[in-house]
């Protein structure tokens, strides 16, 4: 699936770096970044430029070629790892920031449960975490309703058109998934897709959190937090 859709496009979701990524970037430790469901590389040659070490994971070979091509045009240097998430350990690094931008839905959402465990084991304290995910508002998951698929678990469901799982997460769910981390940032809003097929919106949960040191649980109601419910944005 993903590997025709690498191919569609010389670069199928552009060059440029998530938003909130841009915006919360001072406050990535130096480090090593995970960046899950990298793509071709739009956010990992963003942060290489920025001086960061970066591994990327994709499940598309494609994908992985165009983004160690674009990194030598660009002279930067990211590794790469074509691998699925769910069968990815890393017992011997940790991260100081990951990203993981719209990947958990596709999967079961047991399966993304245990990822955002990965995730948190990961990250090194003070590290910033950046996760997308979809929400029960999203269209899909009322056409799924309607055209009477049945969830295989919760908010699951096996697409026959993908030949897979999507899974939703409910509201404030990814929120209270790191409700022990600073949240920097969370939002839940409409996003326009014009990256495939005819423009639509999808319904989505986006959260930066930072991990805390045990001796800075004080800090978990302190920082920067937003939370807001946008009718319409361009763009994750």
């Amino acid at each position: 699936m993903w590997d025709k859709l690498y191919k569609k496009s010389n670069c199928y979701w552009g060059l440029t770096p998530s938003e909130k990524l841009v915006q919360y970037l001072s406050l990535i430790p130096k480090g090593k970044i995970l960046d899950i469901g990298a793509g071709e590389g739009r956010n990992a040659l963003f942060l290489a430029k920025h001086g960061f070490e970066v591994l990327c994971l994709d499940v598309s070979k494609v994908a992985a070629e165009k983004c160690k091509k674009l990194a030598k045009k660009l002279n930067v240097s990211v590794e790469y790892e074509v691998r699925d998430i769910r069968e990815f350990s890393s017992k011997l690094c940790k991260f100081s920031g990951i990203i993981c931008n719209g990947v958990l839905p596709f999967m079961k959402k047991s399966q993304s449960k245990k990822v955002i465990e990965k995730i948190k084991e990961w990250l090194v304290p003070k590290g910033l975490i950046f996760i997308v995910v979809f929400t029960t508002e999203d269209p899909l998951y009322k056409t799924y309703l309607e055209e009477g698929l049945k969830e295989t678990e919760n908010d699951t469901f096996l697409d026959p058109k993908i030949g897979d799982y999507f899974c939703f997460f409910q509201k404030g769910e990814l929120r209270k998934s790191f409700s022990n981390y600073n949240i920097i940032h969370y939002a839940e809003k409409y996003f326009l897709d014009k990256y495939h097929g005819k423009p639509h919106y999808h319904g989505m949960a986006r959260i930066v959190a930072k991990k805390q040191n045990k001796s800075d649980s004080r800090l978990l109601t302190a920082g920067m937090t937003t939370y807001s419910v946008i009718p319409v944005q361009t763009g994750i």
